[in-house]
């Protein structure tokens, strides 16, 4: 028995299964134009003769030029400042290979004794073009694998310490809110059907490209540009990833769990039970409450949702890059709405000022009971080409369903072409009726009325005539007649 321990023993250690080493971290294309290749290693202690080499071909021996105690060792080309740098240095020239290139690349390490240690195949697609570098996520995965590199969260990277993708706690990134069980269709394509939303904490900005999010079955969503509403989620705000039609993720009734992971560690995991249709789970204080969801927003304990009553809210106003609408604008405004339980169904949209509307109504209808609605409502301003309106700070109104929002709008400005267009409407429309009026006046325009149509005008007909006309008229017809009917008479008895 002791003999095949020893024989055990002796395996492990020649085959150093408990040994790493590996690239960790690649800088392709820094700010200041120095190169550096990082290198973790729980193996060896010295790195002097190893070979480090490019696609090209080209090779480079390591020689040491700094020796610090750690499990990193840092390559790096001439005149590269390693002075704050907690790692063993080694010199290899003045590029690394033929210099790494900026599109895509393979970077091999070979041992003293030309064994390959590790190869490592990058693209930018992996991300690291602007100043920050490639860092390793899991010792565990294949070197070359893209899940397994991902940019830095930092300028310039960190040469010669932990990876900043790895040092995210759950006090750092967190699972804010999810909507299990959406109105209508679970598996809607986004912007609808269900979501979960994180929260940054960090005094940074995160890149969450290649976080997964996995369910207690073990189903696993990666997030990426065609799932979320942003993969730059900012220091202290919000990013929401949606199941975007992938079926069964979050389960509607009985236990879940959710895990929030880069790699193989998990930076946040919550669970639940049970949930109701249009309401999502929210953190309250470390707590998890239903209520009526807060997409990208705080969530608020005092909005606990009650579904008998309405809510209305401007959610956002689309009025350009200058934050601002001009009179005779045309513009929309985004709303969410939830109709509890009422028989109203009407809701009105307008701007107004002190109780003067500047805009038409726009009115629409929402009739099912319990349903969160998202809309979109156009709005037209008036043209204040007399200027009876002052630029100025607005109110856009929504109200119906017994409830009521209202938001601020700037106002400033006019259309010059619609006005330009109304005035000169107007001067025709004026010098039509001097035209009609000089005719009229040949007829007795006191007794001729013209209606204000410009075909009917075009035409010259008379739509319209008083009784003293018409009475004149009628005489002169029926005098004209007895004159024929006489000179009738008098051939007729000549003929006799």
């Amino acid at each position: 028995m002791r003999i095949l321990i020893f024989l055990i023993i002796t395996i492990l250690f020649s085959q150093n299964i408990f040994a790493i080493t590996v690239i960790n971290e690649i800088m392709y294309k820094p700010v200041d134009n120095k190169e550096f290749i990082e290198i973790y290693s729980s193996d060896y202690k010295n790195l002097t003769n190893f070979i480090i080499e490019d696609s090209s071909g080209k090779n480079d021996t390591l020689q040491l030029a700094k020796y610090i105690n750690s499990n990193y060792f840092l390559i790096v080309e001439d005149d590269f400042d390693y002075s704050n740098i907690n790692a063993s240095i080694y010199s290899i020239g003045n590029t690394i290979g033929s210099g790494l290139n900026n599109d895509d690349d393979i970077v091999i390490l070979r041992d003293s004794k030309n064994k390959i240690i590790d190869v490592v195949s990058y693209s930018s697609k992996f991300g690291g073009d602007n100043g920050k570098s490639l860092e390793r996520i899991s010792f565990n995965d294949y070197s070359s694998d893209p899940s397994n590199w991902k940019e830095s969260n930092t300028i310039g990277g960190t040469p010669g310490t932990n990876n900043s993708i790895l040092n995210i706690n759950f006090k750092d990134l967190t699972i804010n809110e999810f909507l299990p069980d959406p109105t209508g269709n679970d598996d809607a394509n986004l912007p609808n059907g269900e979501w979960i939303e994180i929260y940054n904490n960090l005094n940074q900005d995160i890149n969450l490209e290649g976080f997964v999010l996995e369910d207690n079955s073990g189903k696993k969503i990666t997030i990426s540009n065609s799932n979320t509403n942003s993969l730059i989620i900012k220091k202290n705000d919000f990013s929401i990833t949606y199941m975007n039609g992938f079926s069964g993720f979050l389960n509607n009734d009985g236990f879940e769990k959710i895990r929030l992971k880069y790699g193989n560690k998990i930076i946040d995991e919550v669970s639940y039970s049970d949930s109701k249709e249009g309401l999502s789970w929210q953190r309250i204080n470390d707590a998890w409450k239903l209520l009526k969801p807060s997409p990208l927003k705080e969530n608020i304990e005092e909005k606990e949702f009650n579904e008998s009553i309405s809510d209305i809210e401007i959610i956002k106003i689309y009025t350009g890059n200058d934050n601002s609408v001009s009179f005779g604008d045309q513009f929309e405004a985004r709303l969410e709405i939830y109709k509890g339980d009422t028989n109203k169904n009407s809701i009105d949209v307008w701007v107004e000022k002190d109780n003067k509307k500047i805009s038409k109504v726009t009115n629409f209808n929402v009739y099912h009971k319990f349903v969160n609605y998202t809309i979109n409502v156009p709005l037209i301003l008036d043209p204040n080409c007399n200027n009876k309106y002052e630029e100025g700070t607005y109110k856009l109104i929504v109200e119906g369903l017994d409830v009521k929002d209202e938001k601020d709008i700037k106002v400033e400005g006019f259309d010059d072409k619609l006005c330009n267009k109304k005035i000169e409407d107007k001067k025709s429309s004026e010098n039509f009726v001097t035209t009609t009026s000089k005719i009229d006046e040949k007829e007795d325009s006191s007794e001729t009325i013209i209606k204000n149509d410009v075909e009917s005008n075009i035409q010259g007909k008379v739509i319209y005539e008083s009784s003293d006309v018409k009475a004149k008229n009628s005489g002169s017809y029926i005098l004209i007649i007895t004159l024929l009917l006489t000179i009738i008479v008098i051939l007729f008895r000549k003929s006799l």
